[in-house]
């Protein structure tokens, strides 16, 4: 295999243990969430700061597929949306879609609400 792309995938498997545990805190604290009402907001705050964590480490790998795959990081106002598109798209004779057009959408109301959990913790602090 060739050397950047054994240094990509080992990178990528580096990052995959802790959105892994971005999930299962995030199961967690809504479990708790609805187990504990009286300090469910406590454990929905840990529910948000974790899936914001997943985002962001299903992001950057994306971004890293984007730098050393494709040499074609989106950038501007929209990349975080420009990414996904591209992530969603072949590119003849260099990859295949790495998420299908269904992924994108999913994922792309996830990145809405990621924004707006930053902005509420902007408002907040």
């Amino acid at each position: 295999m060739n050397s950047i792309y054994q240094q990509l995938s080992e990178r990528i498997r580096d990052d995959i243990p802790d959105m892994e545990e971005s999930i299962q805190r995030s199961l967690y604290g809504w479990q708790m969430s609805q187990e504990s009402p009286d300090e469910s907001m406590i454990y929905i705050d840990s529910v948000a700061l974790n899936l914001m964590s997943l985002y962001s480490g299903v992001e950057r790998v994306f971004e890293l597929i984007a730098r050393y795959i494709d040499c074609k990081v989106p950038y501007g106002k929209s990349w975080h949306k420009n990414l996904l598109k591209q992530m969603a798209q072949d590119i003849s004779n260099l990859r295949p879609a790495v998420i299908k057009q269904k992924t994108a959408t999913m994922l792309d109301e996830f990145r809405g609400f990621r924004a707006s959990l930053k902005n509420y913790c902007k408002i907040i602090s």
